[in-house]
């Protein structure tokens, strides 16, 4: 099916983009969740074998990308799974509540590794009680290697509120993007008008 190959995004590609110069000096924290199928015939997958090759492939990009941290929502040969009542995986649930702020720190800070950490601990619990499954989100490199832990724990990450909502545009201004019309132009035409009125008075 076509349609299903616009959807795929090869990890390479994403990789060879976060590689550029412009991101050389920046941290990374790349969230994978891409086990949710174990196989699907249909497709031609056989079987889910995305977190075994994925150590091989951040391993050849590496040097190139010497700040990336990734978080995979389970180990090999685990499943993501669905999270009753919430459209989407359990990891994506706990995923978005650790960054609302289940994850702070002990320092009031959500960090890479506090973030990873939280979702870890909650999604293991849950797959154990609800599913009665292994699975276990991994990050990598993982934490005992190199400076991976250290890299985590300063890389801060911003809060997200369900509360936030963009301001409301203003009447005017709302009413002029409807139009097309420049507000400020609108407003100048409305006030020539104006003193041309009160001029023929």
């Amino acid at each position: 099916d076509d349609s299903t190959d616009k959807t795929v995004i090869p990890l390479r590609s994403v990789l060879q983009r976060l590689s550029f110069d412009d991101l050389k000096d920046k941290k990374i924290l790349l969230v994978l969740d891409a086990t949710g199928m174990h196989a699907n015939w249909p497709t031609g997958l056989v079987h889910n074998d995305f977190v075994r090759q994925l150590s091989t492939v951040l391993d050849e990009f590496r040097s190139k990308v010497p700040n990336l941290i990734v978080i995979s929502s389970t180990g090999i040969d685990q499943r993501s799974w669905a999270y009753d009542g919430w459209r989407g995986t359990a990891f994506g649930h706990f995923l978005a509540e650790g960054l609302k702020g289940d994850a702070v720190n002990s320092r009031g800070r959500i960090t890479a590794l506090s973030l990873f950490e939280r979702v870890r601990d909650h999604v293991k619990a849950w797959a154990r009680d609800n599913r009665a499954a292994e699975q276990i989100p991994i990050m990598l490199p993982g934490l005992e290697e190199g400076n991976t832990k250290a890299l985590a724990a300063s890389f801060e990450l911003a809060i997200q509120t369900s509360s936030y909502s963009l301001p409301l545009p203003r009447p005017t201004e709302l009413a002029s993007e409807l139009s097309g019309k420049d507000p400020k132009q609108d407003g100048q035409e409305k006030s020539e008008r104006s003193e041309e009125h009160m001029s023929e008075l």
